[in-house]
């Protein structure tokens, strides 16, 4: 319950927290799960529909921070490559990598937790400058981005013009699945590491 709190720090929400407490003593655990779960995204839409402004911020302020991460990841991955392959010349210095075989700044697990970060930044950034809502105007956000994502894999499921070819199915769940796990799990995590801790008294 005090997760809970940290989550949602609104008055709104201490009627909801007491009848869980008092019911989950006669449910299961995935009952309590699932109920808290639920409390969160209740809770969130009713913050979000009363702080309708204040939504529409918090959703500028995630996608400026994400411009800004990866603007920064693109601007690194490019140093990597140019260093890697020669690097640049600077008052007659060659600075450059060792040559070798060095790991491709693209491969599958560099791209999920390249990913992963950023939106997680994006969460923590977002939730930082809404703290007394907690996660709630974290949610919209989300929301959003999840839809954007849905564009590239409905690019690669319906592409059939020529030249292009179709996805293994493995290929599909390792691409998108990793994605539409990192998305959520970067966000909700990054927000909830920009919450203020419950004071106890």
């Amino acid at each position: 319950m005090t997760i809970l709190k940290r989550l949602l720090p609104s008055q709104h929400i201490d009627a909801l927290l007491g009848d869980i407490a008092e019911e989950s003593r006669r449910r299961s655990r995935l009952w309590f799960f699932m109920q808290l779960v639920a409390a969160v995204v209740v809770g969130s839409w009713r913050d979000v529909r009363t702080h309708r402004l204040l939504a529409l911020r918090a959703v500028a302020t995630g996608l400026a921070a994400l411009a800004i991460y990866f603007t920064i990841a693109a601007m690194t991955a490019n140093a990597m490559w140019v260093f890697s392959n020669g690097g640049y010349m600077i008052g007659g210095y060659w600075l450059t990598l060792p040559r070798g075989p060095l790991p491709s700044p693209y491969g599958e697990l560099a791209v999920l937790a390249v990913n992963s970060l950023g939106f997680g930044f994006s969460g923590w950034a977002v939730v930082r400058f809404h703290r007394a809502h907690g996660v709630a105007m974290a949610m919209p956000f989300l929301a959003i981005i999840m839809l954007m994502a849905l564009i590239p894999l409905t690019i690669v499921v319906t592409d059939t013009g020529p030249g292009t070819r179709s996805m293994p199915v493995l290929e599909m769940v390792w691409i998108f699945g990793t994605m539409f796990l990192s998305i959520p799990g970067g966000i909700l995590l990054g927000g909830y590491s920009a919450t203020r801790p419950v004071d106890v008294a």
